[in-house]
């Protein structure tokens, strides 16, 4: 029996909009750490409901839409598209801290990550090549 996939497309917009919702919330909290380091724990946590979304996404689509005749590469598919969606929602929210709130946090960020491959005693033409 052929799969339906005519609602894949339409599912996944509506999940991902749901899973960026999230996205941006937890990226508020990646925002607030440099502030209160309590919420870079807090975002950590946070890092389970991106699995969790996706099931329950998949599971709803599964048994609401398709009626339980949904093959693996159907749901892949349907995962890739539901990130995809999600990520231009996340996109935003990123493009505006980046460019608007703070313009110095890339900059920051990559000093702290020359300052980390410092740390680890790595050869001193490694860590001249990444500046």
């Amino acid at each position: 029996m052929q799969e339906d996939k005519s609602q894949l497309m339409n599912y996944a917009m509506y999940g991902g909009v749901f899973l960026g919702l999230f996205w941006m919330l937890k990226y508020l909290f990646v925002m607030g750490a440099g502030r209160i380091p309590a919420l870079s724990i807090l975002g950590s946590f946070l890092a389970i409901g991106t699995p969790l979304i996706l099931f329950y996404f998949l599971v709803k689509y599964k048994t609401a839409i398709v009626n339980n005749n949904m093959g693996y590469w159907h749901g892949v598919q349907f995962g890739i598209m539901l990130f995809f969606f999600a990520s231009l929602l996340e996109a935003v929210i990123v493009f505006i801290h980046i460019t608007w709130v703070d313009q110095a946090f890339v900059g920051k960020l990559y000093e702290n990550m020359i300052e980390t491959v410092r740390m680890m005693n790595l050869s001193e033409s490694m860590v001249n090549s990444l500046e």
